[in-house]
Formats: C-alpha cells, sequence, structure tokens
C-alpha cells in the first residue's frame, strides 16, 4: 500500500529534523554546486530562488553566485492578505530581506519591489519531497502550485523549474493532483534528475 501524501510529508520532515546543522551545511554545498553547474544557470540573466527554512537545503551560495555574475535574483513575498499567494520579488543583494510570515526569510517591502511582469529563466524550488516524474510534495499549503500553475502561468512557460531537495528526500512516488506542476530537473547533494514530465 503506497504512502499518502500527509505520511510522505510526515516521514521526510522528520527526517530533514535530524540533520545537524553541519551535516545540511555540507549537503547542501554539494548540492548547490551542481545547480551552478547546469548549463541553464549559467546562461541565466534572471533567476528566482527561494530562502531556506526549517532545514531546507541552503540557497546562500547560489545567492551570492547569481549576485556576483550581474543575474536579476527574484525571492517570494507571501501576500499579507491572501492567503496561500506569494509575489515573486526583486533582491538588489543577500542583506535585503527580513523574517516574514510564518517565520521564512523574505524580501524587505521597505528595500525590495513586487516584479508582477517578470519572466525568469530559472527558478528554483523548495519542496518536502520530489519524485522521478518531477513532482513536488510542499508543506500543503499550495503556495507554489498557484505561483508556477495559477492564473499568471503563462509567464512561466519558458522557465526552467529546478527542484532543490537532498538525496533522501527523493522518492519514486508522489501521487499527482491536477494542480501540481512538476519540475524539470531535482538536483541533490548526489545527482542531477532530469525528469520524464
Amino acid at each position: 500500500m503506497s504512502e499518502s501524501k500527509k505520511e510522505i510529508r510526515r516521514r521526510m520532515l522528520t527526517m530533514r529534523r535530524k540533520l545537524m546543522p553541519s551535516e545540511a551545511f555540507d549537503l547542501s554545498w554539494l548540492a548547490q554546486e551542481k545547480v551552478m553547474g547546469l548549463d541553464a544557470w549559467q546562461k541565466a540573466g534572471e533567476i528566482v530562488l527561494y530562502m531556506n527554512f526549517r532545514n531546507e537545503v541552503l540557497t546562500d551560495v547560489l545567492m551570492g553566485d547569481a549576485l556576483s555574475q550581474g543575474k536579476e535574483v527574484l525571492l517570494p513575498r507571501c501576500r499579507p492578505d491572501t492567503p496561500g499567494v506569494m509575489d515573486l520579488v526583486r533582491v538588489p543583494h543577500a542583506g535585503a530581506v527580513v523574517t516574514g510570515k510564518f517565520g521564512i526569510p523574505e524580501p524587505d517591502p521597505e528595500l525590495c519591489k513586487q516584479e508582477n511582469a517578470s519572466s525568469p529563466d530559472l527558478i528554483v524550488v523548495p519542496g518536502v519531497a520530489f519524485d522521478r516524474r518531477g513532482l513536488r510534495l510542499g508543506y500543503g499549503g499550495g503556495y507554489y502550485d498557484r505561483l508556477l500553475g495559477g492564473k499568471d502561468k503563462a509567464r512561466f512557460a519558458k522557465s526552467l523549474l529546478v527542484g532543490l531537495c537532498y538525496d533522501f528526500q527523493l522518492v519514486e512516488f508522489l501521487p499527482r493532483e491536477e494542480w501540481d506542476t512538476a519540475v524539470a530537473v531535482v538536483v541533490t547533494q548526489e545527482d542531477v534528475l532530469w525528469t520524464s514530465t
């Protein structure tokens, strides 16, 4: 009998919580190096990153590399008056973030303006788990599903979606819902997996 999304989420979050900070740092470094090795990363002029939270794979090296190369970097920011909705916001430097909703770091509203019209070349997406088809399991709030698959999904039609996770978060199969948006590649500290979706 296959696991439900709820069971997979619980199991993965437990495993992720057990990572020691030094282990998370080392594994994150390796995973970020693999992202930076992608041809699409090198060619991208505008990218979307996430700010790591609750022992997710870190993105600090990606942020530093992107900014040093002059790439435009956007981060998600939860819309305070609309649960489940995020906006993409351009950040001028790595320090332009504050603690936002749910304790997640996000762009400082005083320093960073919302970007509604951008069409990023590459989007790095966090997840609680990914499968080999590129399907993603998040926290269950639907934020990334609404961002990538909602009414504005046409603007991401040419964006390469990159799932970033630890190797143990890669599972054989996730249940699929009609609103799920799959990533094109899943990157872990061990591998770069181009998906079948």
